[in-house]
């Protein structure tokens, strides 16, 4: 068995083994540094400015803006304000301290149980229309629908 290694972050396998194809290179950038900023200094999350994102990260904050929301949008990460109230629209993130973390099923398991990326990505296609906006991966099924 392998330790871990000193001065190094772990990394979920999901990111690798299941979304590395799909993802985007910011979305997978935000993810990486979300990663060295929580679970490689032993949080559960962290505050980062969308200043100091875009910055690690070589982008233009209007892009790391997006990305957020789609990584957001698609149950990858979660956004919190200071009083740990999850922020889950573009909106709710305007003017805001902003804490991030990898969302749970990101830090313990496969969302779909091991199934292909496409599955994944298709039923947040479908689940984009979701009422509260906010999509909820914790079953194999898709969300807001029978599939």
């Amino acid at each position: 068995m392998i330790s871990l290694k000193p001065n190094s972050t772990q990394v979920p396998n999901i990111v690798m083994d299941e979304w590395l194809p799909d993802l985007s290179d910011t979305e997978l950038r935000i993810i990486l540094i979300i990663a060295r900023q929580t679970t490689g200094w032993g949080k559960e999350r962290d505050w980062i400015t969308r200043h100091l994102l875009a910055k690690k990260i070589n982008r233009e904050v209007r892009i790391v803006t997006r990305a957020v929301g789609k990584l957001v949008k698609l149950g990858i990460i979660k956004t919190f304000n200071e009083k740990g109230i999850e922020l889950i629209t573009p909106s709710s993130r305007q003017r805001q301290k902003i804490y991030y973390e990898l969302s749970g099923e990101v830090r313990q398991k496969s969302l779909f149980g091991g199934a292909n990326s496409k599955l994944w990505k298709n039923c947040a296609r479908q689940g984009d229309k979701a009422a509260s906006g906010a999509l909820q991966f914790t079953s194999t099924k898709c969300p807001n629908t029978n599939k």
